[in-house]
């Protein structure tokens, strides 16, 4: 996942992970590898039915993708996975970070997070807000 930086002549990247094994270290590897890319302007990841992917994974595909400097569009979607309030939160965290994201579409297919969760994806939104606001 980490090579995926080097990949620095793709401007769009789209990965569907239906019922995988991705685990956390994996879905933070993701993010890394998507972050690293001086390249990339876009992305689309799906998780589908990966249940190892928990709080943890979340918070460190943020982490990663909050580092990329080019990043503009972004949809996650994740489906029956472990994610909890921890985990959007860790993921508004590192999006947080992101200058140059103009489009955000979330999707979470579960009930694992409470009103904690939901103010981190209103967190996310409202970073957007800022950002395009400084432009």
């Amino acid at each position: 996942a980490q090579g995926l930086g080097a990949l620095n002549f793709l401007s769009f990247v789209f990965l569907r992970l239906n019922g995988c094994n991705v685990g956390d270290p994996g879905a933070a590897a993701l993010g890394q590898g998507l972050g690293s890319s001086k390249s990339l302007t876009s992305t689309r990841l799906y998780l589908q039915d990966c249940c190892n992917v928990g709080d943890a994974g979340l918070t460190g595909l943020g982490q990663g993708l909050g580092a990329s400097k080019s990043l503009a569009k972004l949809h996650l979607a994740f489906r029956e996975c472990d994610i909890g309030d921890a985990g959007v939160a860790g993921l508004a965290q590192g999006l947080g970070a992101l200058k140059s994201l103009t489009i955000a579409e979330l999707l979470f297919d579960h009930k694992k997070f409470s009103a904690v969760g939901r103010d981190g994806v209103i967190g996310i939104l409202a970073n957007m807000v800022k950002n395009e606001g400084e432009h």
